[in-house]
Formats: structure tokens, sequence, C-alpha cells
């Protein structure tokens, strides 16, 4: 009776171990699973980023001149379009400014001409309603365009801000693309 006994205990305790193994290998499985898709996502993350930086060191060497111009004037058209449509953000601006005159930030991939300098000057004047201190610096990491920081109001009208975007873009695909061949699989 008691080696029945004995041999029914050891019988349920290799059971017991059986069940703990088999939840250990699933978590050790899941665990692999996870570990593999953060680095399938960080590889494409890298893959992107390289891929738009080779992009963006491109462009800034082959584009003509006119492209940079076209990103400089577009900015300012997209400043005064904010001003007429957005008016609501204007005044919230307007009023958190105070007294005091606003520094704008301005980042541009090449030099601006004294007659764009003037445009910009005149156009985020206007956005405040009252002169304007700017803080200029040339970053040739923008490829052309420029990006101007007023207060909490950022315009990013250059080569690398629209990049970024589709990197963004592109990395959801990716992203919805293999989650749905995961789920077909």
């Amino acid at each position: 009776e008691a080696q029945k006994q004995a041999e029914v205990e050891r019988q349920r305790m290799l059971e017991e171990i059986e069940e703990n193994i088999e939840e250990m290998l699933d978590d050790a499985r899941q665990d692999v699973r996870q570990m593999r898709q953060r680095a399938v996502d960080e590889f494409h993350d890298e893959l992107i980023d390289a891929i738009l930086d080779v992009g963006t060191e491109v462009i800034r060497q082959a584009a003509p001149p006119e492209v940079h111009n076209a990103l400089v004037s577009q900015l300012n058209d997209r400043i005064w379009e904010m001003g007429r449509e957005e008016m609501e953000r204007v005044r919230a601006f307007r009023r958190s400014l105070g007294e005091r005159t606003p520094t704008a930030h301005v980042a541009t991939a090449k030099p601006l001409t004294s007659e764009q300098q003037g445009e910009l000057a005149r156009t985020l004047t206007a956005l405040a309603d009252r002169n304007v201190d700017i803080q200029m610096e040339t970053d040739p990491s923008l490829a052309e365009g420029m990006k101007v920081r007023l207060g909490d109001i950022v315009v990013d009208n250059s080569i690398a801000g629209r990049l970024h975007e589709l990197r963004e873009q592109a990395s959801q695909a990716l992203k919805e693309r293999l989650t749905h061949e995961q789920s077909e699989t």
C-alpha cells in the first residue's frame, strides 16, 4: 500500500514538474518572440534612419539653389496663412508675450539673402504684432529650407523635416505590414 501511495505521489510530482517545465518553456518562447520583435523593430528603425540620412545628404548636395529659396518662401507663406486661418492661436501667442520682445530661433540649411532675411523679419513681426529679435543659425543637416521657432510656434519647412514625417509614416506602415504578415502565419 505504501509503495502504491509512493508511486501515485511520484507520478503526481512528475506531472507537476512537467507542467512547470511547460509553463517555463512557454514563458521562454514568449520572451524570445518579444526579444526578436524588439530586435526587428530596432533594425527597421535603424535602416529607415540610415536611408533617410543618406537621402538628406544626397538632396543637400544635389538640389539646386531654387529648392532652398522655394522652401524659404513657402515657410513665409505658411506663417502668413497661419495668421489668417489660426487667429485664436495667434492671439493666444500674442497675449503670452506680455510686454517682452520675442526671440525667433531660425535654423536654415543655407545662409539667407538679405532680401529673405527682411521678408522673414516682416513676417515674424506681423505674426507677433511687434518687433522680433531673430537668432539665425546655419544647420546643414536640414538639407534645404528652414525651421523657425517663435515661442511655442514651430514651423518647419525643410527637407529634413519632411523626411522625418516620411520616416514616421514608413515606420508605421512597416509595423502594420509586419503585424498583418504575423497574423497570417
